[in-house]
């Protein structure tokens, strides 16, 4: 059971795995420009040299933060509106489930 608490580092093709498993279908060429460095030398996503096979990797955790942080900030700039209604769904949904309407 301790070794699901330990990091797993993943090459690029393994992420674009676990992003085509999250849903996300992308290249090998935008995981490669991904894990680039940029003029500044920054990284679109957290890749680093791995200091003994000397490939690209990221951690599996921080690959699925990035992309849920980036999904949190949309929602949040798409407006308050659009929280009310997934957040009345999702009562209406938990209401429908405990107590289903008469006759169904």
């Amino acid at each position: 059971m301790l070794k699901d608490h330990w990091p797993r580092y993943l090459n690029i093709s393994e992420a674009r795995e676990l992003l085509s498993r999250m849903g996300l279908v992308v290249t090998r060429r935008q995981m490669q420009r991904a894990a680039e460095k940029d003029a500044a030398g920054r990284r679109k996503l957290p890749f680093f040299i791995d200091p003994i096979d000397k490939k690209l990797k990221i951690e599996q955790g921080d690959l699925i933060r990035a992309y849920r942080k980036l999904q949190a900030e949309a929602t949040i700039t798409c407006g308050n509106d659009v929280i009310m209604v997934l957040y009345t769904e999702f009562i209406e949904a938990i209401f429908y489930v405990r107590y289903p309407k008469a006759g169904k």
